[in-house]
């Protein structure tokens, strides 16, 4: 089986992010596309202006680390690592 590129899999999250808005979903996404384990996904919640940023960050030492899943209120938002 091919390995994707990291373009690929980004583009894949950022499909299945679509229609979800919860936490709990983006880490059953990511436990399920980079085939990560809880201990490498790391949730954060803030409140900017009014707006909510909520997400987790993939911590795993592989070339998508620092990696941010989350949604600036309802629209997916991710920025590589």
């Amino acid at each position: 089986m091919e390995r994707k590129s990291n373009a690929e899999i980004l583009t894949e999250i950022k499909e299945r992010m679509k229609g979800h808005r919860s936490i709990r979903s983006i880490r059953a996404i990511l436990s399920e596309v980079l085939q990560a384990s809880p201990k490498f996904i790391k949730d954060f919640t803030y409140k900017i202006d009014g707006h909510s940023w909520k997400g987790c960050i993939y911590v795993a030492r592989n070339s998508l680390m620092g990696s941010i899943f989350s949604y600036w209120d309802s629209k997916p938002f991710i920025v590589r690592g």
